[in-house]
């Protein structure tokens, strides 16, 4: 399991250093929020719903939960303070501010009763990880590859189920961005196990479009290399970076819809037929050309 140690334990450590410094802080929750402990644990829980298939389930499974219960807390924090920023108007603002606050103390409540500040959470995590049963680099690739081709045909699934009809912002278009965008993390997450292709052929004409500055020059799709392994899972960039795109597009649409669910949280407005009507065809408009060409067919070298 050497490629899960040391995961594991690279953003285990970076969680620990910052959960150090968090303890001596009257809000340790807002500390949190500030000083990114949000990405070490978005990457624990890449980690633990790869694992869930790779290793043993029960203990990933709980460890999820584990992980994703803060980085949810730490999410509503940033929606919140966020919105309170951008949005126009005092009280929306105040209560806005009120909500995030509120977060913050049912996240500090959660910090000391699992016990994060105290050391003793990543203790246990880190013996509940040596206990595993091992298997050698070659196997672990290869269950991590199957992991990743499965992902990819339940989205091509799920594409298919619905046959692009949507209805709903947050049932239909947040949650395939959602499935989209774990395509991308799993490779940030695995810090070197990802890497891209040799390139032997020339870019495919209908997926220039996506090529954009932006894209090409995004980091978040430079794959890290803060490990080292023998063994690869090798990616085709070109359409990387078409799903790329497409997360990002998406994720345009998505920050306008949230923008009234903010509103509407606080009694302030909500978003209107008309508006979400607009947004559900500009969405539909993104993906339907994206999963015709089968762009994530091609994803894996």
């Amino acid at each position: 399991m050497e490629i899960l140690y040391q995961t594991f334990n690279y953003y285990l450590n970076k969680a620990e250093n910052i959960l150090i410094s968090a303890n001596t802080e009257e809000n340790p929750a807002k500390w949190l929020f500030k000083n990114n402990f949000r990405t070490p644990l978005f990457m624990l829980e890449a980690l633990t719903k790869v694992y869930k298939r790779v290793s043993d389930k029960d203990t990933f499974e709980k460890l999820n939960k584990l992980f994703k219960a803060s980085e949810d807390l730490i999410g509503e924090i940033d929606f919140f303070y966020y919105y309170a920023e951008v949005l126009d108007g005092d009280d929306i603002k105040r209560d806005l501010t009120k909500k995030a606050q509120e977060k913050e103390a049912e996240y500090n409540g959660i910090l000391k009763d699992k016990d994060w500040l105290n050391g003793k959470r990543i203790t246990k995590i880190r013996k509940q990880l040596s206990e595993l049963p091992k298997i050698n680099i070659a196997e672990e690739t290869a269950k991590i590859r199957e992991f990743y081709t499965k992902e990819i045909d339940k989205i091509i699934s799920f594409s298919q189920s619905g046959d692009f009809k949507f209805e709903d912002i947050e049932d239909d278009v947040h949650e395939m961005r959602r499935k989209l965008r774990w395509l991308s993390i799993y490779p940030q997450a695995f810090l070197g196990l990802f890497k891209y292709a040799d390139r032997s052929n020339s870019t495919p004409e209908h997926i220039k479009k996506y090529l954009t500055d932006k894209i090409i020059n995004s980091p978040y799709n430079v794959f890290p290399t803060a490990l080292t392994f023998k063994e690869h899972i090798e990616i085709n960039k070109d359409y990387f970076l078409a799903l790329s795109w497409v997360i990002d597009a998406i994720g345009d649409l998505k920050d306008e819809g949230l923008k009234s669910d903010a509103l509407e949280i606080v009694h302030h407005g909500n978003i209107d037929k008309k508006q979400m009507d607009s947004l559900l065809q500009k969405s539909k408009d993104i993906l339907v050309p994206f999963f015709k060409e089968g762009n994530l067919e091609h994803l894996l070298a």
